[in-house]
Parts: structure tokens; C-alpha cells; sequence
């Protein structure tokens, strides 16, 4: 594919160019087909090929936005090149508004007869605003920052990206969301930091099973501005938990 993409972009600009009309002969002869195969490759920039050494960091846009599958995928790939932070936290707030969904009906189902079976609206349009507010702006710069400081997409930068998003986002972000979810709940900071020193650790602690394994898959083989929506369908299982922890009763 590269060679032909260089061939083809040599011959439309020595076309255009230099109007030699051997070009021209040449394409008729290749036939009408292969004409057009041609010109499209030519066309295509060359950051677009996933072999290509140019298309490490920049990969991320170019071939998806291209994509000819169903229409709203389209849409939804325009409006990621287009409103980025945007889309990315609705998309979050989305995510964790059914993650808190999930995790309040399995409390539902497994509740006793004797337990008074309600919904917790309060909490959900928290757990929707912490997609929305938190986790959506906040992934959307970190997975952008990663892929600056490291733009390979090799083994040992991906190792790297884990090893940063295990130590310095996931404490950062699990540490924001506990306390802003227990001072939105009425708790004093006496309160926040207790339970921060109950809940924090464990969360840590279990993150440490379940996010290497998504976040290698992500950083290795999703393109930059996808990750964000990649690692928040990770969340969804992840989020069903943090809801848990965070609706515990304070100590």
C-alpha cells in the first residue's frame, strides 16, 4: 500500500505540475479502476497508514473519520473531531449514569422483602455529573498528554503510560471523586477524610486488578481520541463499584 500511495501521488503531481502527457497515458493505460485506486491513494494523507512512521501519534484522527459504516458512528466521529471535550463528557456522563443504574438495581434485587425498595435519584444525577464534569474533561487531556510524552505506541511506552495512569491519574481522580461525591452528600471534611482513609486504599488497591489488562489494550491498539470512550466502557464495570463505595454510609 505505501508503494502504490507513492506511486500514485508521484503521477497526479507530475500531472498536475509539470502537464507532461505521459501521465495521463500511463493512467489509461492502468484502466479506469485502477485510475481511481490511484488517485484516492494519492489523496489519502500519509499519516493514514497504520505501518507507517509518521503514524504513531497522529493515527489518531485521520482513518476513523474516513470510516463508511452506519451514519450515527459517523456522527459520532464528527462531533469528536469537532466538540472533543465535549462529546467525550456526555459520553462519560452517559457511562457512569448506567453504571449507578446497574449497580442500584442489583441492590434493588437483592434486597430483602422487610428493606424499603427505592431509587436513589440524588445519587445518580451525582454519579451523571461526575462523568460529566470529571471523568470526560479530565481523560480526554490525560490520554492527550500520554500520547504527547509518549507517542510509540511500542511495549515500553504503553508499560509507561500504565505505570502513570496507575500512580498518578488513578489516585488523583479516585481521591477528587470520593470527596466531591461525600461533600455533595452533606459529610464535613472530618467525615471526608475518614472516609477517604476507610475507602480510598481498597479502591486503589482493587484498581490494580482490573486496570492494567484495559489500560495496556487501550493505550497499545485504541487511537488517541477514542480512548477516552474506550476507557470509560472499561469503567462501566469499574463504575458499578466506585457507586457502591461511594454510597456507603459514612463512618
Amino acid at each position: 500500500m505505501m508503494v502504490m500511495r507513492h506511486a500514485a501521488r508521484a503521477l497526479v503531481s507530475t500531472s498536475r505540475q509539470q502537464q507532461q502527457p505521459a501521465t495521463p497515458m500511463v493512467m489509461m493505460m492502468m484502466g479506469p479502476r485502477a485510475s481511481r485506486l490511484c488517485r484516492s491513494l494519492a489523496r489519502m494523507p500519509l499519516n493514514g497508514c497504520v505501518g507507517s512512521a509518521a503514524s504513531t501519534a497522529a493515527f489518531s484522527t485521520t482513518p476513523l473519520a474516513q470510516f463508511k459504516g452506519p451514519s450515527f458512528i459517523r456522527l459520532y466521529l464528527q462531533l469528536l473531531e469537532t466538540r472533543p471535550i465535549l462529546t467525550k463528557s456526555f459520553t462519560a456522563a452517559t457511562i457512569f449514569c448506567l453504571a449507578d443504574a446497574t449497580s442500584q438495581g442489583i441492590k434493588i434485587a437483592l434486597a430483602s422483602k422487610e428493606d424499603a425498595l427505592h431509587w436513589d435519584f440524588p445519587r445518580s444525577f451525582r454519579m451523571l455529573a461526575a462523568g460529566l464534569f470529571l471523568s470526560g474533561p479530565t481523560l480526554h487531556f490525560w490520554f492527550n498528554l500520554m500520547s504527547t510524552t509518549f507517542p510509540s505506541r511500542d511495549v515500553a511506552s504503553t508499560l509507561k503510560k500504565m505505570a502513570l495512569g496507575q500512580t498518578v491519574y488513578g489516585p488523583i481522580f479516585n481521591t477528587i471523586f470520593f470527596s466531591l461525591n461525600a461533600y455533595l452528600q452533606g459529610e464535613t471534611t472530618p467525615e471526608v477524610i475518614s472516609r477517604l482513609k476507610r475507602d480510598l486504599f481498597p479502591a486503589l488497591k482493587n484498581g490494580l486488578m482490573y486496570w492494567p489488562l484495559c489500560d495496556f489494550l487501550t493505550y497499545r491498539y485504541v487511537p488517541v481520541h477514542l480512548q477516552p470512550l474506550v476507557n470509560n466502557s472499561f469503567a462501566y464495570v469499574w463504575t458499578i463499584y466506585l457507586t457502591y463505595m461511594a454510597s456507603l454510609k459514612k463512618t
